[in-house]
């Protein structure tokens, strides 16, 4: 048994044969109520949703040949019995010429 997500379908493309439009570009139809809300995110001042498109195995009969589906990824949730990493330590100070450093010497010598 596969333990993917199901895919939240909730559009399709095809693409534009038009010569108004560079070669690449896309028709998209969004179907913004099948978008659930747990999955947009805020940056900024905008509401954003990341989406996936993928190929049709069959074009629909309106001429589809992909499909929308909503990225649903969300990165792992730290461990709570996990230590935490210990802090990086500072380099140690690189190599330079020797400096005596002796209190005791109070006089330049010339």
């Amino acid at each position: 048994m596969s333990d993917k997500p199901k895919k939240l379908w909730c559009g399709s493309a095809k693409p534009i044969d038009n010569p108004k439009f560079e070669p690449g570009s896309f028709k998209v139809h969004l179907c913004l109520s099948d978008i659930p809300e747990h999955t947009t995110y805020m940056r900024g001042n905008d509401k954003m949703c990341t989406l996936d498109m993928f190929l049709r195995q069959e074009p629909s009969p309106k001429g589809m040949t992909h499909g929308l589906a909503v990225d649903t990824w969300k990165p792992p949730e730290p461990r709570q019995d996990a230590q935490a990493p210990p802090p990086p330590q500072a380099p140690p100070p690189a190599p330079g010429p020797h400096v005596e450093t002796d209190d005791s010497i109070d006089e330049i010598p010339f």
